[in-house]
């Protein structure tokens, strides 16, 4: 579950494995990776400021160019970290919008306060 909703979040299948997301790294994600973060929650100024500065992603856009090695492995490491803050597909904000989901947010950061969490 965890591949597919990073896969989600990176519009590219199939991702199943770690083994996978390296090679989607090495041969260069393509452009359209980070259309695929802005539609799964990841705003432009996320993009911009976590993966590429606007003025570098005009000049791929322009060039038709993929997204270098380092900057396809930041969009792989934003990927796997915010698919790992879901709750059920839906962010930890989201959650707290009740008491229910506000205690279970509560809860895991205190188990990883605690390093109970895996």
């Amino acid at each position: 579950m965890f591949f597919r909703r990073v896969e989600t979040k990176l519009g590219i299948a199939p991702v199943r494995s770690d083994r996978d997301l390296q090679r989607l790294v090495a041969s260069r994600l393509p452009l359209s990776s980070l259309e695929s973060l802005s539609s799964n929650g990841i705003s432009t100024e996320e993009i911009y400021s976590f993966i590429v500065p606007r003025r570098t992603l005009s000049h791929r856009q322009a060039h038709h160019q993929p997204l270098t090695g380092e900057e396809s492995d930041r969009v792989v490491r934003l990927a796997r970290v915010v698919s790992q803050a879901e709750f059920d597909g839906l962010s930890p904000l989201e959650i707290l919008k009740t008491e229910a989901g506000s205690r279970l947010v509560e809860e895991l950061l205190l188990q990883l306060d605690y390093g109970f969490a895996a």
